[in-house]
């Protein structure tokens, strides 16, 4: 599983703050509490700017060498500067209204609320955050075929998930469970029973 990281959206970390974002004290303080930094960058006649929809900060270009920066690139001068710096492998990206775009060293910088594709992690994760999400763990695998697992693991009865489901619906209002697997056919076809437990909502996937 890949490092996750933590990026700070030029300088926030907690809510919005307009008359800090982009002020390079206020990134170095995100930088120095162990954020990455999404920065919004400008270049303006030879000379560099941080600033969101204006180039607000004068910086000089040693600024950017971070390798923990993001660099939205505001203009085309930018992006043009930084692909082309053959000194330094800067992270840099440029996007109008893209659901997604490619940074240059290759990663995926999604626009907010939009999904890579439908099964991508932060499709599941928005989705949990909007709804009244339940989870339920599946895991059936080594705890059926190996005799050591299943003798101290084992796996939960059919009547035991029922019964399970049957008090979260007492409990919750308009659940909507999530079922991670690592048996998706033998989820999707005992717990299918959900779906006319209205009004609640399914989705299966695999762990």
């Amino acid at each position: 599983m890949g490092k996750q990281i933590l990026i700070s959206h030029r300088g926030n970390i907690d809510g919005k703050k307009p008359h800090l974002e982009n002020n390079p004290n206020y990134i170095n303080e995100a930088l120095r509490l162990g954020y990455d930094v999404e920065i919004d960058v400008w270049l303006i006649n030879n000379k560099w700017y941080l600033g969101h929809d204006n180039p607000t900060y004068k910086i000089k270009y040693n600024f950017l060498f971070d390798s923990r920066f993001w660099l939205h690139a505001k203009n085309g001068e930018v992006f043009d500067k930084l692909l082309k710096d053959k000194n330094y492998d800067f992270n840099v990206f440029w996007h109008t209204n893209e659901d997604w775009v490619l940074t240059s060293k290759g990663y995926i910088w999604t626009y907010p609320n939009k999904f890579l594709y439908e099964n991508s992690d932060n499709f599941y994760f928005r989705k949990i955050l909007k709804v009244n999400s339940v989870s339920i763990h599946l895991r059936r695998g080594d705890f059926l075929t190996n005799p050591r697992a299943k003798k101290l693991h084992g796996v939960c009865s059919m009547a035991y998930y029922k019964k399970s489901i049957n008090f979260i619906m007492q409990k919750v209002k308009n659940p909507h469970f999530f079922i991670f697997s690592d048996d998706i056919e033998w989820a999707r076809s005992n717990f299918n029973f959900i779906e006319s437990l209205s009004p609640c909502n399914t989705l299966i996937t695999k762990m």
